[in-house]
């Protein structure tokens, strides 16, 4: 069985190239799993589909892209390659294919009809697969198309998910790390965190880190300003880190404590997957998460796993439980860990192994 991968700007799958966050996990990750258990798969790597030949297309059994055809502005002559081979398109979805009006990208999206290319392009699938059902029910409001869910994973023996001792300083560090996109998303812990920067009680005892912070970037900036109480944060309180690799982001959490999970509730963000969760769990750090889709099916209350949040005065709540009860966060933490193994990689790569077979049979 020969798959063929179209991940931009891609290496071969065993030499761990950079890549977006997406195609880390959902195309490089996963895929690295495969490679590594089974010998029945040949895989291809290429950033577009015209940039090999039809007759090498033609070879492939299996072509898998992540939301789009082509990401290169070449949907139309990769529809064409497509159309002449006999190889079965799966389209991989990590996220909705309809931007809200509020989303960064909503009118760069509109402008270069992404969002016409996604949905052609899951038309076009002979296989969709995506992280959850949820998703899964949004897709088929656009397409009747067979779907098979295979969630996100975290492979452990990345070096980033080596699970590594906690820093124990004098302040306890709550850390929060993400992109651009999630601005309204951190504006859910301000209410909690600005009276406790100044709060006698705590104001000695902990900090923020930042990570990913964009030197240059206006929204970043804004993230920035939230985490530290529209700057009321000492250097003491505050801290940042700048953007790195996505095989390099969860060193990240190397550098904290508590790893905090704030998301508005609405449809974009519900069909998400739960990401963060797996991140903090693998890494053995605890959690204080919104206690909305898509966390809810890894949250775990008996015995629980982490702290939820159900409006903005709860982080400070939930902050101040894990500052006056240090053992409880490694409790918590111990538990998500072992709450978050069903999506070890090398798990859910049976999902996807059977479903490549499946489909070649």
């Amino acid at each position: 069985m020969k798959v063929l991968l179209v991940i931009p700007s891609s290496k071969d799958l065993s030499e761990g190239a950079y890549y977006s966050g997406i195609d880390y996990h959902r195309m490089y990750v996963p895929h690295k799993a495969l490679y590594s258990q089974w010998q029945d798969i040949d895989f291809i790597t290429t950033n577009d589909i015209t940039s090999v030949t039809q007759e090498v297309l033609n070879e492939m059994s299996i072509i898998v892209v992540n939301r789009s055809i082509s990401k290169c502005g070449t949907h139309l002559e990769s529809l064409a390659m497509l159309n002449k081979s006999n190889a079965k398109l799966i389209v991989d979805m990590d996220d909705d294919y309809i931007l809200p009006h509020w989303h960064i990208y909503y009118e760069t999206y509109k402008a270069s009809n992404q969002t016409k290319e996604i949905i052609a392009s899951i038309r076009r699938a002979d296989h969709v697969t995506c992280t959850h059902y949820r998703l899964a029910n949004a897709i088929k409001e656009i397409a009747d198309k067979s779907i098979t869910i295979i969630p996100n994973c975290i492979l452990p023996s990345e070096e980033q998910f080596e699970v590594t001792p906690e820093l124990l300083t004098d302040r306890l560090t709550f850390g929060w790390s993400g992109s651009l996109t999630h601005f309204e998303d951190v504006l859910e812990v301000y209410d909690s965190l600005a009276p406790m920067f100044k709060d006698p009680d705590y104001e000695h005892k902990f900090k923020v880190l930042y990570g990913g912070f964009e030197t240059k970037d206006r929204i970043s900036h804004g993230i920035a300003g939230v985490l530290s109480g529209k700057g009321i944060a000492t250097t003491e309180q505050f801290i940042h880190t700048p953007p790195v690799p996505s095989n390099k982001y969860a060193m990240y959490y190397n550098m904290i404590n508590v790893c905090l999970i704030p998301l508005r509730p609405n449809r974009f963000n519900s069909n998400k997957s739960n990401l963060k969760m797996l991140e903090s769990g693998f890494k053995k750090r605890c959690a204080i998460v919104s206690e909305v889709d898509p966390y809810i099916s890894v949250i775990n209350k008996t015995p629980k796993n982490c702290l939820t949040v159900k409006n903005r005065h709860d982080w400070f709540k939930n902050m101040s439980k894990v500052i006056k009860n240090p053992n409880m966060r490694f409790d918590l933490a111990e538990q998500l860990y072992q709450d978050v193994q069903p999506y070890h990689a090398n798990e859910i790569s049976k999902i996807r192994y059977q479903l490549y077979k499946s489909l070649t049979n």
